[in-house]
């Protein structure tokens, strides 16, 4: 599953709007009985799969309220101060899995070039069990220049997904570095 979906945000407290829009993000300490250890390994957003996730509710201001959790029962969640009238923006399976993930990889080549179709090249998701936006945007960059080698006649097989798969390596390797993560 995504690690996240979205609530209305008009639906939540005066004052977790107000702390939302002007710094943009905020944690709430959840009570034990509904700590989310159990959903935190179907995440595949792995980076979000760490014990502060579990302990706390994170929402961030993206013009709607991104609540980091892959789903999170509504009768729960309204028993959190501020929560008590939240509603879900994405509600495409009532707060139990939105967005699943995996579920529409195309097949392609290792220069992300469609199977079966001679001008259609994918990235993303679509290429791989892949997601994030440095996956996305490595592997468009790969996509993106084979379909003007292919158009130009040169060699497609320059670039292969090997490399955006690295590049997305050393990315998230300086990224955990320069928060400290352990």
């Amino acid at each position: 599953m995504s690690g996240s979906c979205k609530l209305n945000k008009d639906s939540l407290s005066q004052e977790i709007r107000d702390k939302l829009e002007s710094e943009g993000v905020v944690v709430l300490s959840l009570p034990e009985n509904i700590h989310k250890s159990g959903s935190l390994g179907k995440k595949a957003c792995t980076q979000y799969a760490l014990a502060e996730y579990a302990k706390n509710l994170v929402l961030l201001d993206t013009g709607h309220a991104k609540m980091m959790t892959s789903y999170f029962p509504l009768e729960d969640l309204r028993t959190i101060p501020g929560l008590e009238r939240a509603r879900y923006e994405d509600p495409y399976a009532g707060g139990i899995g939105n967005s699943m993930r995996y579920l529409g990889i195309a097949p392609c080549n290792d220069v992300l070039k469609v199977d079966g179709i001679d001008n259609l090249f994918c990235a993303g998701e679509k290429s791989a069990i892949l997601v994030g936006h440095t996956e996305a945007v490595a592997t468009g960059l790969l996509a993106g220049h084979n379909a003007v080698a292919l158009s130009t006649i040169c060699d497609a097989n320059s670039y292969k997904k090997s490399i955006s798969i690295s590049f997305c390596l050393l990315i998230r390797i300086a990224a955990i570095k320069l928060v400290n993560i352990p």
